[in-house]
């Protein structure tokens, strides 16, 4: 790939999710069972459109299936699926609709709160629908798509997998098809270079989110440009730090309160690896409020999925989470936080929001 992310070294190379590479398995499976040509390489479209080519290991058609396999290259990310093998098997469905099923070492998710439904395979909504479009363009005819990964069970362990309740392997992942390497150094610059570029644009109310989810939700519930929304990924000391020095004269903080309560625990850095999950921090403030909630519920999400329509936990914790950033800026300048769910359904919210207006 040419996509590379440099550091002091030299050039990282990007490498592909789970995702795009069950896509490729899919798309080459689909194409034995309908008899067609097979390329050495097979094209994906990516979410942005982009296209890609996907090296095929194996592939070939037996008993009325298709079968394909693809082995995961991340790039230089320290991903622990790397090299693993990501296999598809299609076949003719014998309903009227596409299916999705999970083959060996794919999880299945056993609690709610997360994108996928109770008893569905753990292949998130991105991949589906990159896998449905992918089959579609060889045949529109409904199909069994059966996702497998051999080593999935024992690599799944290694994960947050079993603490979400998905039991059985990995799960296929992806918002954009690609995967960053990360080297903290190049992207800490990197994330500076868009704050900078927000301040050159003469724009002084920043939107800092935590990624491509919060993006989506900012530009639902809000009118802003482009160069207003900053992704920070786990990086907020840093960018509110760097925040600080070029004189913002707010900031709006916005995303999933699985990831901004950890701002409210203390922990500044939100990666898996240096931060503790939000669930207990957010289950105990649910509780204090006089909600009663099941005992084993595995994520922030699945928390607000259990409390009636009219819950005011999430202004509550967005309460909680702008004081936790004032304190952090020394209140340099107003701070607005506003919390929103996977479907970026507004949650609740704190601050003056004088210079931020909901667009519906």
């Amino acid at each position: 790939m040419n996509d590379q992310i440099f550091s002091d070294k030299r050039p990282l190379k990007s490498g592909y999710t789970t995702g795009t590479c069950a896509t490729a398995a899919a798309k080459a499976a689909t194409l034995a069972l309908c008899g067609l040509p097979i390329p050495v390489s097979i094209e994906v479209e990516l979410p942005s459109k982009q296209k890609v080519f996907i090296a095929i290991v194996e592939v070939y058609k037996k008993d009325n299936r298709g079968y394909a396999t693809v082995r995961k290259e991340a790039g230089d990310d320290p991903d622990v699926t790397q090299g693993t093998l990501i296999s598809a098997t299609i076949t003719w469905e014998m309903v009227d609709k596409t299916r999705f099923y999970a083959g060996q070492g794919i999880g299945i998710v056993t609690k709610p709160g997360l994108q996928v439904a109770v008893g569905e395979p753990a292949i998130n909504p991105v991949p589906r629908k990159m896998i449905h479009q992918a089959i579609q363009s060889i045949t529109q005819k409904p199909v069994k798509i059966t996702i497998s990964a051999p080593y999935g069970e024992t690599l799944a362990k290694k994960t947050y997998n079993p603490r979400l309740g998905i039991m059985g392997g990995i799960s296929i992942l992806g918002t954009t098809g690609i995967v960053r390497p990360y080297s903290r150094d190049a992207l800490v610059h990197s994330l500076r270079c868009a704050l900078d570029i927000c301040k050159a644009s003469h724009i002084q109310h920043p939107v800092f989110v935590p990624g491509n989810m919060g993006r989506k939700a900012a530009l639902r519930h809000f009118q802003l440009a482009s160069e207003q929304i900053i992704d920070v990924n786990n990086e907020w000391e840093e960018m509110l730090a760097y925040a600080q020095s070029l004189g913002f004269l707010s900031l709006l903080a916005l995303g999933h309160p699985g990831k901004l309560a950890k701002l409210a625990c203390g922990d500044w850095n939100t990666h898996s690896h240096y931060s503790q999950s939000a669930v207990p921090y957010a289950y105990n403030l649910a509780i204090q409020l006089g909600y009663q909630l099941p005992d084993d519920l595995p994520t922030v999400e699945g928390i607000f999925q259990s409390l009636p329509p009219n819950q005011q936990l999430g202004n509550v914790l967005a309460e909680k989470v702008r004081q936790a950033i004032v304190k952090k800026i020394e209140n340099q300048f107003p701070i607005n936080v506003v919390l929103t769910d996977t479907q970026s359904n507004w949650l609740g919210a704190a601050g003056s929001k004088q210079a931020f207006y909901p667009s519906q």
